[in-house]
């Protein structure tokens, strides 16, 4: 844990530690790990620990790929994942004492702004809807669908290059 104060959840989000994607709230496993004082591999430990206990739980942890410059202008690509408030709870609560638990209410307080302001936006997109046929994907559906594929494909990607030879 660093020594550093907890800060607000308005600067959390700020910071883009808690930001918006679609019409969810989410933060990365490199900031919990930046903001909790952990070491990224323990953040990645608990995660798959997690995964391995219920796999059910492995649409709340969406694996990405993430861009880390390296030095000389190299680039490497790190393991990384986008976690929802669920995958929050789960992961950080395991986490204990006094600066923890500050942490853990900052993080949470974030998400609830969020979560408040989506809710409003989403009231004004409602009108906006057309009802589809059963056997049709809506836009929404189809880029989820593709999300969800790109997230498997990733993962497969990974699951290969962590494989002995």
């Amino acid at each position: 844990m660093t020594d550093q104060l907890v800060p607000t959840a308005a600067s959390l989000i700020k910071a883009g530690a808690v930001f918006r994607h679609g019409a969810a709230s989410f933060t990365t496993s490199l900031a919990i790990a930046k903001h909790f004082g952990k070491r990224h591999a323990n953040v990645l430990r608990a995660i798959d620990d997690i995964l391995e206990t219920d796999p059910t739980l492995e649409l709340n942890f969406e694996l990405e790929l993430t861009p880390v410059s390296i030095g000389n202008g190299g680039i490497r690509h790190v393991r990384t994942f986008r976690l929802n408030r669920r995958a929050v709870a789960l992961l950080v609560f395991g986490f204990k004492g006094k600066k923890a638990l500050a942490w853990k209410n900052t993080f949470l307080d974030a998400f609830d702004i969020m979560a408040e302001n989506l809710n409003r936006v989403q009231w004004d997109e409602v009108s906006k809807f057309k009802a589809t046929p059963a056997n049709e994907m809506t836009p929404w559906q189809r880029k989820l669908a593709k999300e969800k594929a790109a997230q498997a494909k990733t993962r497969r990607l990974v699951q290969q290059s962590h494989r002995p030879n």
